[in-house]
């Protein structure tokens, strides 16, 4: 897969729209925002395996689950890294329109939230890793097949083209005829478009919904390629730390947080909760905090990996580029060299079991056979900068498949660390934005219940 690389003229495709929308937006009454003094409400977090997403595959086999999310943290390990070279401009080869990934095979959550005036239902791909809320919008010169009726501004009361005057103006492209945007993935998709505002509704699973207005997002007129299987996603949630991201626009409505827990994937628990503001609640006498990096990803400063309550020495240098929190990848992913020693850690402690067999036909760096009754499964344990210890049990090192046999569930990457969804489950992880850090705690997520 190639990036897109050639210079981005919006000045056609923006001038098209550009006297159009002009003169309906002039006729355009506006309403006041509803918000209640909740500052915290709750969205369902939907999983690729449940019967409520877009992206539902019927009923897979763990194998086969097992070979699509290894599709998935290979793609997203790739993108990642992509990303965090572009942003310290180490990529000149690359523009700013590239970002990660997106196709139906690799989103692993989405959430519905309503646009407009009066509101209209949107389903949206949750990414941590990208920094526009975007969604496509009438009137298409070329738009993907949508279930839901795209999203016409004409026929919003509350909705504005971007000033070049605001804030937030500067992230996007600008022209004489206001602010433009495109974003491109590595696998063909894309969107262009205006930065527009508009009434955003949240239907919480807690409470009443929020409806705030003048939220900035991406109004694509050209968007190409498939996006899911049944035409549902109406464009993506850009949630990372970049100030156009819905997150740090909501701001002190929020204070500015978020959190999910994610239930152990292979459970029946597909839908789990993602949490704004006083809806973000961490209990326990353990919790962990550690620091993100400067920047505007979910990186923080791995220090170390311990097997079985035993610290690796690991080669000097790794995980220098730090290690993403990213729930958009199923696997955790590991920068090779690092991922090395910990391969021989984990097969230097199942040599000592003469009743395992290794199985070499998986697509995966270890698996055993096991017989009818074994548990000596060691944890793992990622170690952050400051002292906060992530200490992954059994069930999150290690797929289950059948006929016994288990396989290690991470993948190595020549410069990429990622702690993934699969080694998050049965934790909660609240995001705190406004001190730049990130805390955690281990929690039962199949109780995380409206």
């Amino acid at each position: 897969m190639t990036p897109y690389s050639s210079p981005v003229n919006m000045a056609g495709t923006v001038a098209f729209l550009g006297a159009f929308w002009f003169c309906y937006i002039l006729a355009l009454s506006h309403i006041p925002c509803i918000l209640s003094n909740s500052n915290g409400f709750s969205l369902k977090l939907i999983h690729r395996d449940s019967l409520e997403s877009p992206f539902y595959a019927g009923k897979l086999t763990i194998l086969e689950k097992f070979r699509r999310d290894l599709e998935i943290s290979k793609s997203r390990a790739s993108d990642l890294m992509l990303m965090r070279k572009i942003r310290i401009g180490n990529a000149t080869s690359f523009p700013d329109t590239i970002r990660p990934l997106l196709t139906r095979r690799v989103a692993l959550y989405t959430v519905d939230i309503d646009l407009g005036t009066p509101p209209r239902k949107g389903t949206f791909i949750f990414d941590t890793g990208s920094w526009l809320t975007w969604s496509q919008c009438k009137p298409c010169i070329n738009c993907f097949k949508q279930k839901y009726p795209i999203f016409d501004p004409r026929t919003s009361r509350s909705f504005k083209t971007l000033p070049l005057n605001h804030n937030l103006s500067k992230w996007f492209k600008r022209t004489t005829e206001g602010c433009g945007y495109y974003v491109q993935y590595l696998t063909g998709q894309s969107s262009r478009g205006i930065g527009c505002m508009e009434t955003f509704t949240f239907q919480s699973n807690t409470r009443a919904p929020e409806s705030i207005r003048d939220i900035v997002f991406g109004c694509g007129f050209d968007n190409r390629g498939t996006l899911s299987a049944d035409n549902s996603i109406s464009g993506l949630l850009g949630m990372d730390r970049t100030p156009t991201s819905l997150v740090r626009q909501l701001g002190s409505r929020i204070m500015p947080r978020f959190s999910y827990c994610l239930p152990p994937i292979d459970s029946s628990f597909k839908t789990t909760f993602l949490r704004f503001g006083n809806d973000s609640v961490i209990k326990g006498v353990q919790v962990q905090t550690a620091q993100f990096l400067r920047g505007t990803g979910y990186i923080l400063n791995l220090t170390g990996i311990s097997i079985a309550g035993q610290r690796l020495r690991l080669p000097w240098g790794s995980f220098r580029r730090g290690c993403f929190v990213d729930s958009g990848s199923s696997l955790s992913v590991i920068e090779q060299k690092a991922y090395s020693v910990i391969l021989n850690a984990f097969r230097t402690h199942f040599a000592r079991f003469k009743n395992l067999t290794r199985v070499t036909n998986l697509p995966r760096d270890l698996c055993y056979k096991y017989p009818r009754g074994f548990k000596s499964f060691p944890s793992m344990t990622f170690h952050f900068h400051g002292g906060a210890n992530h200490e992954v049990g059994m069930t999150a090192v290690f797929r289950f498949l059948e006929k016994n046999t288990f396989c290690l569930e991470l993948m190595g990457h020549p410069f990429t660390t990622i702690l993934g969804a699969y080694q998050q489950q049965n934790v909660r992880f609240i995001y705190d934005l406004g001190n730049a850090k990130l805390s955690f705690v281990r929690e039962d997520c199949t109780k995380d219940r409206a």
